[in-house]
């Protein structure tokens, strides 16, 4: 009798299927207890107190407001930076992003990488979507009025299984808020993003005031110099951290009687505002006598020199470019400033032109806020003989009106 033996051998295999299961959390209001529990805060000026998420710096000498806001998704460790980068991982000298990241630009200040409407048009206030680039690979102008005072409302989606990034947001029409078209890009966060990643919000002002006292005795006209100086910190904000780029210095004559007046007024002026058609200031310095404003340099110098001084022949499709960026300057002053700007000395010579003849106004020494639903009170006469509006000479009252007639 044989018999057979069977060997019954059971192999297992085990299969570990990954899963992500998504993070949901709740904070139906903010308070300090919050701070380092629930939100980590990092940064100079960024607190939590009981009306929220503070991400810019207050107090005496900061900005009126930031550049604006993102929600992102950086790399873990990834460092926050200063300047128009508003605390993403890029390097301020080279633009080039650190780390990588996915983020949601609130955007209210107009930088060299920002998009344009058209060749000549800046878009201003706007939302973005941004892969580890300052350069938002989507974009849309935001009416936003959050600079004056205005509250918006955004909603931010991802869906995992179509890719989309969906952003939806509200803006002003008339004072009234709107719901804006929203913005949607289609991108793998899984090849954008690490695998670990942080995610919250951050918040630059660009640009910050430093200020420095010294005690020591001086002259009565030194003194004078450092209660100016404590008086401008409050109204411009000196860049921070190493910077290379080309310059145009300008220098206040001495034997001007309202030297000092004009010096003052631009810099308080100009410093609150910030248009693609506006020049950029800097930087200023006041000492023993010398007023100096330093400016962002334009190419191709001023208008003037084109039309009055043969530098070049400007075509008629330059020359519409040139009238069409003045006319978009005259716009943001007058019309969408929190106070309207009367520039009150348009001409030829304060018309300057960059590279591409694009135009950036200049000279804001004889500059004069009012409100909007204001007439302007009389003044003395200002500006330049044979560049005035003829009903200013009669009047002696600055307008929109003669703002739009000069240098005509």
């Amino acid at each position: 009798m044989a018999f057979s033996m069977i060997h019954l051998i059971t192999s297992f295999f085990l299969f570990f299927i990954l899963s992500v299961a998504s993070l949901t959390f709740n904070l139906t209001n903010i308070g300090p207890s919050n701070q380092n529990r629930d939100i980590v805060s990092e940064g100079e000026g960024s607190y939590i107190s009981n009306d929220g998420i503070q991400v810019t710096p207050d107090g005496i000498g900061a900005t009126s407001y930031g550049d604006g806001l993102t929600f992102f998704l950086a790399q873990n460790n990834s460092n926050i930076t200063r300047g128009g980068a508003m605390g993403l991982p890029v390097d301020p000298i080279t633009i080039v992003a650190t780390s990588q990241f996915v983020a949601v630009e609130f955007d209210t200040y107009q930088n060299d990488w920002d998009p344009m409407l058209d060749r000549n048009t800046s878009m201003g206030d706007h939302v973005g979507i941004s892969i580890s680039s300052l350069t938002s690979v989507r974009s849309q102008k935001w009416s936003s009025n959050i600079t004056g005072g205005g509250v918006c409302e955004a909603w931010i989606t991802y869906d995992s299984i179509s890719n989309n990034l969906s952003v939806s947001f509200t803006g002003y029409q008339n004072n009234t808020p709107i719901r804006q078209d929203g913005l949607v890009y289609t991108v793998d966060l899984r090849k954008e993003l690490p695998e670990w990643v942080i995610f919250g919000f951050s918040a630059a002002t660009g640009l910050h005031s430093k200020r420095i006292m010294h005690k020591k005795k001086v002259k009565e006209q030194e003194a004078e110099e450092d209660s100016f100086d404590v008086e401008m910190n409050n109204e411009f904000e000196m860049g921070t951290g190493p910077q290379r780029f080309h310059t145009t210095m300008k220098r206040v004559s001495k034997s001007s009687k309202q030297g000092m007046k004009e010096y003052a007024s631009e810099v308080r002026i100009i410093s609150r505002l910030r248009h693609g058609n506006l020049v950029q200031l800097i930087g200023w310095c006041h000492q023993k006598g010398e007023l100096l404003l330093v400016y962002e340099y334009m190419e191709n110098g001023s208008l003037d020199s084109h039309l009055f001084k043969h530098k070049s022949l400007l075509k008629w499709g330059t020359r519409y470019i040139i009238a069409h960026g003045l006319a978009s300057a005259l716009l943001y002053l007058h019309e969408e400033c929190e106070q309207c700007v009367l520039h009150r000395d348009i001409k030829s010579s304060n018309v300057m032109l960059d590279s591409n003849f694009n135009v950036k106004l200049a000279d804001f020494g004889l500059a004069k806020l009012v409100d909007h639903d204001k007439v302007s009170e009389t003044t003395m006469l200002a500006g330049t003989l044979g560049y005035m509006a003829p009903e200013c000479l009669l009047t002696g009252r600055a307008t929109k009106e003669s703002d739009q007639g000069r240098g005509s």
